[in-house]
């Protein structure tokens, strides 16, 4: 439960990205701060009292899989980074606000109603509102529907494949591609 209220925080960065006047370079705040969080979960890492400093602070919030590996917090960050160079600002922000907002409603809908199982721990009525939650996000966002729709799907289901390194990492790079295609506007580098 906890991990998945930090995970919902994460809708800070794409909030934050959209409402930072551009004169204060979002984006590069963003860098810094990705540049910050790699150097703590890398020191953690190679770092035996850091490590275990870090276990007692957040035990029951990272994964067992993340004890020796990067946290999916640094995937979110680096596909943050990557989303703000190469996408549209609002496709960018969706896609981000898809993978936060997205995957904590699936999370708790899920938790709550799940009955049919669709893949490991997922469930189809956790699936079903991640996207509801996601399509709601579509339409509240001015901007072309149709596309944010599309993202809105792909978002909701790739969360279902296990795609490496991170479903963090992969969710919001998919789902903005697709709309970025989608949408015919060139990749804004």
């Amino acid at each position: 439960m906890r991990r998945k209220l930090i995970h919902l925080s994460s809708f800070l960065i794409p909030l934050l990205y959209y409402v930072i006047p551009p004169e204060w370079h979002p984006r590069l705040l963003l860098m810094g701060f990705t540049v910050i969080y790699i150097t703590l979960d890398v020191l953690r890492l190679r770092i035996k009292k850091l490590r275990i400093l870090f276990q007692r602070i957040f035990e029951g919030v990272i994964k067992p899989e993340e004890r020796a590996n990067l946290t999916a917090g640094t995937w979110l960050l680096v596909a943050a980074d990557i989303a703000v160079i190469l996408f549209p600002k609002e496709i960018a922000v969706l896609a981000l606000a898809y993978t936060a907002i997205g995957d904590t409603s699936a999370y708790f809908i899920g938790k709550r109603y799940g009955k049919r199982k669709v893949l490991g721990k997922k469930t189809v009525e956790g699936t079903l509102g991640g996207l509801l939650a996601n399509v709601l996000l579509a339409l509240l966002f001015p901007g072309p529907k149709h596309v944010f729709l599309i993202g809105a799907v792909i978002a909701s289901f790739s969360e279902l494949l296990p795609l490496p390194p991170d479903d963090n990492f992969c969710i919001p790079l998919l789902s903005g591609g697709i709309m970025t295609l989608c949408s015919g506007i060139t990749f804004s580098l």
